[in-house]
């Protein structure tokens, strides 16, 4: 990617958005353009902690267990990654992997916190960012809570369709995941909140009704 280029992907981030000119060129000097293939692990890295804007692709956070892996998150272009890393301490057992090929602008730990003591707008923006996660994670706390999968799935649809619509973009087992549910049991729930007029569906479209 050229520098534009970079500049373009990084403006577009919640790590730099609104951001000047000038600090934006030198966020796109630092970010090494890195590919990841499908199953490859973003962060954390064994080289060290780095910080991560993706580009294209998907991928998602999953949360090892002692049978299997409960999916955390699901991200697309301009979502960030490994953002818990980079401030130091323990890293965290929840692993970001690539669901299909990742191509991402990536920041070392010490290049970042770099730019977030040359500019306090940087700081603003990774403070606004860990700040709109730490909303993300409650809203996904209160969705587990549901007593039913019916209840559940429908919290997270509300938390997460856009002016009343939810688009499933990677397929029913990466959503299924991300409820904690079985693709057996979504598809239950989802007819059971159709049956009851809560939604319509259409395609990969869910219109909250």
């Amino acid at each position: 990617m050229t520098i534009t280029e970079k500049k373009k992907v990084l403006a577009a981030s919640p790590l730099f958005a609104g951001l000047p000119d000038e600090i934006l060129l030198r966020a796109a000097e630092a970010a090494e353009e890195l590919t990841f293939a499908r199953g490859e692990k973003l962060a954390p890295r064994e080289n060290g902690r780095v910080i991560g804007v993706i580009v294209s692709g998907a991928a998602w956070a999953v949360k090892p267990k002692e049978h299997g892996s409960v999916t955390m998150n699901i991200m697309g272009a301009n979502d960030v990654f490994g953002a818990a890393t980079i401030m130091g301490g323990e890293l965290p057992s929840t692993e970001v992997r690539a669901k299909k090929a990742v191509r991402a602008l990536v920041f070392s730990a010490e290049s970042f916190l770099s730019l977030m003591e040359s500019d306090f707008g940087v700081t603003r923006c990774f403070c606004r960012y860990l700040t709109d996660r730490i909303r993300f994670l409650t809203g996904r706390v209160e969705c587990m809570a549901g007593s039913s999968a019916a209840e559940k799935l429908m919290r997270y649809l509300e938390k997460n369709s856009e002016n009343g619509v939810y688009h499933i973009a990677i397929g029913m087992d990466a959503l299924a995941k991300a409820i904690s549910l079985s693709r057996a049991t979504l598809y239950r729930a989802l007819d059971e909140l159709e049956k009851n007029g809560k939604i319509a569906r259409k395609g990969r479209e869910i219109r909250l009704i």
